[in-house]
């Protein structure tokens, strides 16, 4: 009878039932059974669950192939899943000094890591170099968020952006960051203040409405609301 190769993949399927994997390790066999993440990851959360957790990092080290840069970043990023943040973040800048100039996105996985490690001010660093380098950038306004929250200065966040709104009142993100965030810290007439202005905007007058309707719904401002809903429906 000929015989057919087995692969670590097929092999751990067939003699490690998931079922009798601890919980937190069952989730990273899991991801990697999914993925088909390179057989030393597997390997690795394997050595992890018995104990040999820096044989596990060198398997995952193992990864790293001189003549493919891009590998490190691979290896980073199986670091950080490891949760060994200062491995992931050595990669990381290993690959830079070869690769050149980091962009927004990397900037933003090194402020995500150093979060991780409650460096705040290091992760607030990382998050405006970002956003200087790409303005607008969605991860680094959501990672500028989660600092200020962990930091408890939510206020001084709400400020920058005060500022930045003055400066383009038209700016969606802007205005929807502000918007959430005078809801959480209860400063509901500067929120109002936000949807009065959107009605001087065509593109933004409907949203407006609707959001001052709600408005005066809890306010139980029954005749407001009516005036509203009048505006409203002149503009469909």
């Amino acid at each position: 009878m000929k015989q057919q190769p087995i692969g670590f993949k097929d092999l751990l399927e067939r003699h490690l039932p998931i079922g009798e994997v601890p919980s937190v390790a069952r989730l990273r066999v899991q991801r990697a059974l999914r993925s088909g993440i390179a057989v030393e990851v597997e390997r690795a959360a394997m050595l992890d669950d018995l104990g040999r957790a820096a044989d596990g990092d060198a398997a995952v080290e193992s990864i790293y192939d001189a003549t493919k840069p891009a590998t490190m970043l691979t290896v980073a990023n199986a670091m950080k899943e490891r949760k060994r943040f200062d491995q992931a973040l050595d990669w990381r800048r290993k690959y830079f000094e070869q690769a050149g100039q980091r962009d927004a996105d990397a900037l933003c996985d090194e402020a995500e890591i150093l979060l991780e490690q409650k460096q705040l001010d290091a992760a607030l660093e990382r998050r405006a170099q970002a956003h200087l380098m790409a303005k607008g950038h969605a991860r680094a306004r959501t990672l500028s968020e989660q600092v200020h929250r962990q930091r408890g200065t939510v206020p001084e966040l709400i400020a920058v952006l005060e500022k930045d709104y003055e400066k383009d009142p038209r700016s969606a993100p802007i205005r929807d960051q502000l918007v959430q965030l005078y809801g959480e810290v209860r400063r509901y007439d500067a929120r109002k203040a936000i949807y009065v202005r959107m009605l001087e905007d065509p593109a933004t007058k409907a949203a407006a409405l609707e959001a001052l309707i709600g408005v005066a719904e809890r306010d139980n401002d029954r005749p407001r609301r009516i005036e509203l809903l009048q505006q409203l429906l002149a503009l469909k």
